[in-house]
């Protein structure tokens, strides 16, 4: 079975759940003056293509931590997709809660 990539790149415009925090990007250091170019990240964590571990949801559920990532990549089909909101509805193996 083919993977299809289905992320979403991160930008200033990447969609954010409701009203989280969009992504914000700030140089903390540069190579001229550090060595090394080193960027703070924030993004909400409905921001961009993620993963909504069933703890989530439900109570007792699994963190995503303690969901393989082979149920992640196999386990998952299209269930809807809403061009609004730019968000994809993937439902889990019922293993994975």
């Amino acid at each position: 079975m083919p993977f299809i990539d289905i992320t979403i790149p991160l930008s200033a415009k990447t969609p954010t759940w409701r009203n989280e925090q969009p992504l914000m990007l700030k140089r903390i250091k540069t190579i001229e003056k550090d060595g090394a170019n080193v960027t703070s990240i924030t993004i909400g964590s409905h921001g961009g293509t993620h993963i909504d571990a069933p703890k989530h949801f439900v109570r007792g559920g699994a963190s995503i931590d303690k969901i393989s990532l082979i149920v992640v990549v196999e386990g998952l089909y299209l269930n809807g997709v809403t061009a609004d909101e730019y968000t994809l509805y993937c439902l889990p193996l019922k293993t994975a809660l």
